[in-house]
């Protein structure tokens, strides 16, 4: 089982936290690989994060939409 995440902006204590429970693979840590969770930034047409909306975010919630294992899942 894997966990990925992108970009984080954590204060010191958030970051220690996060790095140490990369280096232990998770260990202890219960995640969901049926329970996807896709969200992103869109601050218009004139942001870079309209086209991460598009280009990242989008192709993720195609994939999820048309996986058999998710499809009752999505929301």
């Amino acid at each position: 089982m894997s966990t990925f995440v992108g970009r984080l902006d954590l204060p010191h204590e958030g970051l220690r936290h996060y790095v140490n429970a990369l280096n232990s693979d998770w260990a202890g840590q219960n995640s969901k690989p049926r329970a996807p969770v896709v969200w992103s930034m869109d601050y218009g047409l004139s942001d870079i994060t309209w086209l991460m909306a598009e280009a990242i975010t989008g192709k993720l919630w195609q994939e999820f939409v048309a996986d058999e294992d998710l499809k009752r899942r999505v929301r």
